[in-house]
Order: C-alpha cells, then sequence, then structure tokens
C-alpha cells in the first residue's frame, strides 16, 4: 500500500520518528517501519480533507481537517465531536501555548485543555485588542513565550497575556494575507503570504 494521494497538505514527526502526511481529499498517512498506513473518514477521521497536524506530547498527534479535529491516541482515531465549537470548523493550524492547546480555525481560535483522559473546552478568540482575528492560518511560539497568530486578512498578531501588538502592511508586512508561519533554529519568524513570497522577522 503506497501513498493514498498525491496532494499533500501537511507533514509532521511523531515521537516514534514516523512521518506523517496529510492529503487533499485522502486523508492522512503514516510512513512507518518502510510501508503506509493510511486513514479515512471510514476510520474516524471528520473528513477526508486534511489540512494540518502536531504532535502532542508522546503519543497524540492532532489531525485538523475542513469539517473539524481528531487525534490519534496510538491505536485509534478519535473525533473531538464533544467539543461543540469544534464541529464542522475547518482547522488551520495547532499548537501548545500556556499549558493549553491553541486551534486556528476559519473564524477566530478555539482553546482546549487536556484534564486526565479527556480534552475539554476552555475559551474562544474572536477578537483581540478589538480587533476582529477571523480566519487563522498560522500559531507560533516564540523564544520568549509569546504566541504569534497569522491571519488571511487582518495581518500579524503578537499575544501575551499582557501584551497585544498588531502588525499590518505595508508598514511592517508585504501584506495581510498570511497563509503560514515558521520559527527557524535562530528564532527568526518566517511569514508566507498568500501571495507576494515571504518575509521574515528577526
Amino acid at each position: 500500500q503506497g501513498l493514498s494521494g498525491n496532494y499533500l497538505t501537511a507533514i509532521a514527526i511523531d515521537h516514534e520518528n514516523n512521518l506523517w502526511i496529510g492529503t487533499t481529499g485522502q486523508g492522512v498517512c503514516i510512513f512507518k517501519n518502510e510501508a503506509f498506513l493510511n486513514f479515512s473518514v471510514m476510520d474516524g477521521l471528520p473528513n477526508k480533507e486534511v489540512t494540518c497536524l502536531y504532535q502532542y506530547k508522546t503519543n497524540i498527534t492532532f489531525i485538523g481537517t475542513v469539517a473539524g479535529l481528531a487525534y490519534y491516541n496510538g491505536e485509534d482515531i478519535i473525533q473531538l465531536n464533544t467539543i461543540e465549537q469544534l464541529k464542522n470548523r475547518t482547522i488551520r493550524c495547532i499548537t501548545k501555548f500556556a499549558d493549553n492547546i491553541w486551534i486556528g480555525t476559519d473564524y477566530g481560535i478555539v482553546i482546549i485543555t487536556k484534564e486526565e483522559s479527556n480534552f475539554k473546552f476552555k475559551k474562544t478568540l474572536e477578537t483581540l485588542d478589538g480587533k476582529d482575528l477571523g480566519n487563522i492560518y498560522g500559531l507560533a511560539v516564540g523564544k520568549d513565550g509569546a504566541i504569534w497568530i497569522a491571519t488571511s486578512q487582518n495581518g500579524l498578531f503578537y499575544y501575551t497575556p499582557d501584551k497585544t501588538i498588531h502588525y499590518t502592511a505595508p508598514e511592517h508586512l508585504i501584506n495581510n494575507d498570511i497563509y503560514t508561519l515558521y520559527i527557524d533554529e535562530f528564532f527568526q519568524l518566517w511569514i508566507g503570504y498568500l501571495s507576494g513570497g515571504a518575509s521574515v522577522f528577526d
């Protein structure tokens, strides 16, 4: 059994160094022991179009789709359909911040927390500093412990519990439609745009 699809949307490495690959329309694949394992809706995914992957702690891998969130616990894929705020939402990105899990969606951020063996809803963020967040495409935690939040129309936000800074074009960004964020080994923040290339904060 090979790779389930050629249109790839996300890549992650789990705690056993297995390669996870998200696809458009063909679910998620795991390259393990020189073979592909493929998972789709029949295996528990909310939707076969995977948008993002995130390795959380040792044995949990989150799988974001265009219609909700699931996670793999080492044995099964489990949908987080008990959290109403995630049902049928497009999940764009996931990261850990301040001991919680931040989930970027098509309408703001959903924050959940792990309590014993379950994940629980904590709060939503639809605005910051009075400004709409809208569609969240990137989340990244910097070396100072702050979280960077990329939006598809409203630029870039820098957030800590004590401070929020909003960066917009043309003063700080190429444009306000950000598609992805990445922090490199030198702790520089790379910003990829829907159109217009990339820029870097250092």
